[in-house]
């Protein structure tokens, strides 16, 4: 039975917290997808959005970035072809949709001779260089809306059972993020800002009712017309550490915890 180390549990809370952080699906791609890469020390991480039936799915959006220990650089080619092809001939895709299982690997569902005559491996991964795959299945409601996969080179080892562990606790962390981050969409409009939001008038509120600084009423202006929190930072010629405090301060005050929960307290309060 798998352990893990403190190592382990670490780097397992500091990806949870990282994905938490993320101020939508952009950052999650960008900034989470690298850094998971890292930690399970894999050559590639890959995200795909479902969509449609649940049991004949489509992939929304496809992306994924190669990482070293140094740099990370995206995928612009090999995502697409997933998206408009290939998905159909994953073997753990469709042992995803079959069943309820969150985390998977290949060399749980076939054996390596199979895997390597396998159409989908020889067309799609071979040319990649990658081998062992890991697979996240990121589940809402019984059914599968997206997915993570982490890749590595034949010349490593296939991943262990740490490895499965630690996916195990990371996998319905990210499907809260990733689920709660694609409902934001609902309440934004085509740059980021919250739907409905007359500006003045929802300073003058938050201000009344939750005694908010002048300072803090900015930012939170910045926050609700859809700035990242480095555009709040340049406006407000502060730092990005002083902008995440301050909305930490904003959102205990009005009794929130997120971007989202703020878009839906504005809506239905009829701010």
């Amino acid at each position: 039975m798998a352990v893990l180390s403190e190592k382990d549990y670490r780097e397992v809370l500091d990806l949870v917290y990282l994905a938490n952080s993320c101020q939508d699906i952009e950052h999650f791609v960008t900034n989470f997808l690298p850094e998971v890469s890292r930690a399970f020390r894999s050559e590639l991480a890959t995200f795909h959005l479902l969509e449609g039936n649940p049991q004949r799915p489509v992939i929304g959006e496809s992306r994924g970035f190669f990482s070293d220990k140094c740099s990370s650089n995206e995928d612009k080619y090999n995502p697409q072809l997933y998206k408009d092809y290939y998905y159909q001939q994953s073997p753990l895709l469709k042992e995803a949709i079959s069943s309820s299982k969150q985390v998977l690997k290949i060399a749980a569902v076939m054996s390596q001779k199979d895997w390597e005559r396998h159409e989908f491996f020889y067309d799609f991964i071979l040319p990649q260089h990658l081998y062992w795959e890991l697979f996240l299945a990121l589940r809402w409601e019984n059914n599968l809306a997206g997915v993570v996969t982490l890749w590595r080179q034949r010349k490593q080892e296939d991943f262990l059972d740490s490895d499965l562990l630690k996916s195990e606790i990371l996998a319905p962390h990210l499907t809260l993020v990733v689920h709660n981050l694609c409902s934001s969409n609902a309440l934004k409009g085509k740059n980021g800002e919250i739907i409905g939001y007359d500006g003045q008038k929802i300073k003058e509120k938050f201000i009344s009712n939750f005694h908010l600084s002048e300072r803090e009423a900015e930012i939170l202006d910045g926050v609700i017309t859809g700035m990242s929190y480095d555009e709040i930072a340049n406006k407000c010629f502060i730092s990005r550490f002083t902008v995440h405090s301050h909305v930490k301060n904003i959102y205990s005050k009005i009794g929130i915890h997120s971007r989202i929960d703020l878009g839906r307290f504005i809506q239905d309060s009829s701010y």
